[in-house]
């Protein structure tokens, strides 16, 4: 919407005659459109520059094990639930096995932060089959935000219970 009224106010200084309210919605939302995926595109480029094989690593975490019920990255995007040694022993792996992937290592200081904040939380909250029916740069992108905002999270608190 502020990009929508951005565009008009411009329009209207510049003396511009305005279109319709529908096409300049639809203009709008294929620049927002390009925009993603030029986002989706930079950050894959990342990942493939950093580690040819890593975008093949992060799609191996959409796989479910045999015997399990949930993929490897929702294993990882859990936190523990139990304050036990066992379940602090569990998460001290599980920050291991994020660590190693090594994401931080990316260049990705010129993307806006709130931008691959956005791509995480859309990443943290979509289910593994839907992540692997995506395009291959967005899928890519999206596992490379969510492991690096996991990365993030649990080398500070690997600890921090669900329930507590």
């Amino acid at each position: 919407m502020a990009l929508f009224n951005h565009a008009v106010g411009w329009l209207r200084r510049n003396r511009v005659l305005l279109p319709g309210v529908s096409v300049l919605a639809r203009q709008v939302s294929e620049v927002r459109t390009i925009a993603e995926k030029r986002l989706h595109a930079t950050v894959a480029k990342a990942a493939r520059r950093a580690d040819p094989s890593l975008p093949g690593d992060l799609v191996a975490l959409l796989k479910t094990p045999e015997g399990k019920r949930f993929s490897e990255l929702e294993r990882m995007r859990r936190p523990p639930t139990r304050t036990t040694g066992t379940a602090m022993k569990n998460a001290l792996q599980t920050v291991e096995e994020i660590s190693a992937y090594r994401l931080g290592r990316l260049k990705l200081s010129q993307l806006p932060p709130n931008r691959l904040a956005a791509l995480a939380r859309y990443g943290l909250g979509t289910k593994a089959p839907k992540l692997e029916r995506a395009s291959e740069s967005k899928r890519t992108a999206m596992l490379t935000a969510v492991m690096r905002h996991l990365e993030a999270r649990r080398s500070m608190t690997p600890w921090t219970c669900s329930r507590c």
